[in-house]
């Protein structure tokens, strides 16, 4: 178990405008990545998802205390799927 302290969220509709507001002031700018690039990060996530599936499975075992098969079956296929 660790000791680390679980991050904070403002509850504040004016700081979710104000972020939203950045957001889309930034996509406005054409600053964004190009489909090709966004392509490949995907396809190299599930790359990784496949091999890394043992340790992933660990980890949200470990986290969640969920079994091999229901992380397979209801999250790494859903997403490796979707990809």
């Amino acid at each position: 178990m660790s000791n680390q302290v679980p991050p904070t969220f403002q509850d504040d509709p004016a700081v979710v405008a104000t972020a939203i507001k950045r957001v889309k002031t930034t996509f406005a700018t054409g600053k964004t990545r190009p489909y090709d690039f966004r392509l490949k990060q995907l396809q190299a996530l599930k790359q990784q998802m496949v091999t890394m599936n043992k340790e992933l499975s660990q980890a949200r075992s470990n986290d969640l205390g969920l079994s091999d098969f229901c992380n397979w079956f209801f999250e790494f296929n859903t997403v490796i799927r979707d990809i």
